[in-house]
């Protein structure tokens, strides 16, 4: 009887598999409490590579991609810098830091997603160009990600305000305004009535009011501000976070 029936349970099996690969959901999401990417615990890594740039996660990569980006090769060209230690024993900890917390070793739900988005013969080296982290941003305009504030993909803490924590839920984003991009100065430093143009100076604008909304990690500051043209006439809200940019 079950002989009769293995075919269509394998092919159920198979067809199951393959869904999960291709799916957010899964059943190891369920059972993992641990949501997000796994903050960054070594001080060595943190000094080493923060120094530079933001202190990516192990756990938004593989440990293929740690294994190449920390190669010899990778790290005298990486990307278009000669960053080589003399030091192995620094190579060594840090390599053995990101495979033992990599996407591929990771319990924590975003990095499972990230790991499983990943065809097994591909080894991304930047977690920007991952098919889980290029679908959550498909809606994100070249134009947007291109301003000033910005500049790229991989600047993840010009929008997602916890990233440091390992923390990437769209609950904590706040895309950064690109006209506000134009007058961070000015609304991080210029008291109510100030008036300027804004590039153009067919365009002027002028800082109306300043409030204080929401409370503790939801605290923000906002400003309203009128814009002008010989054309139309328009009044924007821009808050921003602390130590974040205006959105």
């Amino acid at each position: 009887m079950f002989k009769k029936y293995l075919p269509v349970v394998l092919f159920f099996l198979a067809s199951f598999a393959a869904l999960q690969s291709k799916s957010d959901f899964s059943l190891s999401n369920i059972f993992s409490s641990k949501t997000g990417v796994k903050a960054v615990s070594n001080s060595l890594y943190q000094e080493e590579c923060g120094s530079c740039h933001f202190a990516y996660q192990p756990g938004l990569l593989p440990s293929r991609s740690w294994l190449k980006l920390m190669s010899n090769n990778e790290l005298s060209s990486h990307f278009e810098e000669d960053i080589a230690f003399e030091n192995q024993k620094i190579v060594k900890e840090l390599t053995n830091y990101l495979i033992e917390n990599s996407a591929d070793n990771s319990s924590y739900k975003r990095s499972i997603k990230i790991n499983r988005s990943i065809k097994f013969n591909k080894t991304p080296l930047r977690a920007s160009k991952t098919p889980y982290i290029k679908r959550k941003h498909y809606e994100i305009s070249e134009k947007t990600l291109n301003q000033e504030m910005v500049g790229s993909l991989s600047n993840c803490t010009a929008c997602h305000n916890n990233a440091e924590n390992g923390d990437y839920n769209e609950d904590s984003v706040t895309i950064p305004s690109i006209t506000a991009g134009y007058i961070t100065d000015e609304l991080n430093n210029k008291p109510d009535g100030y008036e300027d143009n804004v590039e153009l100076p067919t365009q002027s604008y002028r800082i109306i009011s300043t409030k204080v909304k929401g409370s503790g990690k939801y605290k923000k500051l906002c400003r309203v501000v009128s814009f002008k043209t010989p054309d139309d006439f328009t009044v924007k809200t821009f808050c921003k976070y602390k130590e974040g940019n205006w959105f």
